[in-house]
């Protein structure tokens, strides 16, 4: 058995937890591509993890997961 400080037990746990919703994720985001490229949407041009500004006084940065610029949706 591996043998990990106790300080350090918190930081793995959180990352643990936050990798366990990736597959979901990915699966979310390729069943909505998969029915867009179904439907004719052929065109469309996807964005993934497009990096937002959620605070401009500190600055600090979040990514959508998927994002379609404006307007890319107009059949």
């Amino acid at each position: 058995m591996v043998q990990v400080e106790d300080s350090k037990w918190s930081y793995l746990l959180s990352r643990l937890h936050e990798q366990s919703h990736k597959q979901r994720e990915s699966f979310v985001i390729n069943f909505i591509l998969m029915n867009l490229l179904s439907d004719g949407y052929t065109d469309v041009n996807s964005v993934l993890q497009q990096p937002v500004e959620q605070d401009p006084v500190s600055g600090k940065r979040e990514a959508i997961d998927l994002y379609f610029p404006h307007g890319q949706l107009s059949a």
